[in-house]
C-alpha cells in the first residue's frame, strides 16, 4: 500500500490524479500523515541543525498536520462534505510530502533564515518560489475536487492555509522575548 499511495501523491503533484483517486481509510491517512511528517521533520533537521535541535522541528512538523487537518476540517465541513474529509487530507498530507521531497536539495542549499533578508536573489530563490507555486497549485487542485468548486477558489483556499501555515510556522524561529 505504502508505494501505491507514493504513486498516487506524485499523481497528484503533477495533476493526473485527485483526492478521490486514493482509498478513504484511515490506513492511508497515517500512511500519508507519517509520509508528511517523516520529510517535514528530515528537512527541518537539514536545514536547522543537528539531532541535539530535535524538539523544534518535531514541534513544527506536529503543528503544520494539526493545522492542516483543522483546515481541511473546516471546509469540508463548511462546503458539507464530511464524507470527504479522508480522501482530502490523505491527499493534503500526500502532496506536501511529495513537493518537500522533492524541494529538500533546494531547501538545503538555501541560506538560513537568518540571512534570507541579506541574500543575494537569485536561480536559487527563483527555483524554491516556483516550488511554493507548484505547491499551492497542487493542494489547490486537491481542494477543487474534493470541494467542488472552481480551479480559482481551489487556490484560494491553498494561498490562505499557505499564509496561515507560513505565519504559525515562522513564529518558531522568532526570538522569545
Amino acid at each position: 500500500m505504502l508505494f501505491s499511495l507514493l504513486r498516487q501523491f506524485f499523481l497528484l503533484i503533477v495533476f493526473r490524479a485527485g483526492p478521490q483517486d486514493l482509498p478513504a481509510t484511515n490506513q492511508a491517512l497515517y500512511i500519508a500523515a507519517g509520509f508528511n511528517a517523516l520529510v517535514g521533520f528530515l528537512v527541518a533537521q537539514s536545514v536547522d541543525g543537528g539531532l541535539e535541535t530535535a524538539l523544534g522541528p518535531a514541534a513544527e512538523v506536529a503543528v503544520e498536520l494539526a493545522l492542516l487537518a483543522a483546515y481541511v476540517g473546516l471546509w469540508v465541513w463548511i462546503r458539507e462534505v464530511p464524507n470527504r474529509f479522508l480522501q482530502t487530507l490523505t491527499a493534503a498530507y500526500g502532496v506536501n510530502g511529495m513537493v518537500t521531497l522533492i524541494a529538500w536539495p533546494l531547501l538545503v542549499a538555501s541560506p538560513p533564515i537568518e540571512e534570507i533578508g541579506t541574500a543575494q536573489p537569485g536561480a536559487l530563490a527563483f527555483l524554491i518560489l516556483t516550488i511554493i507555486m507548484w505547491n499551492l497549485m497542487a493542494l489547490g487542485n486537491v481542494f477543487r475536487h474534493a470541494l467542488n468548486m472552481a480551479l480559482p477558489l481551489g487556490f484560494l483556499l491553498a494561498f490562505i492555509y499557505f499564509l496561515i501555515a507560513g505565519f504559525v510556522v515562522t513564529s518558531f524561529y522568532e526570538p522569545i522575548s
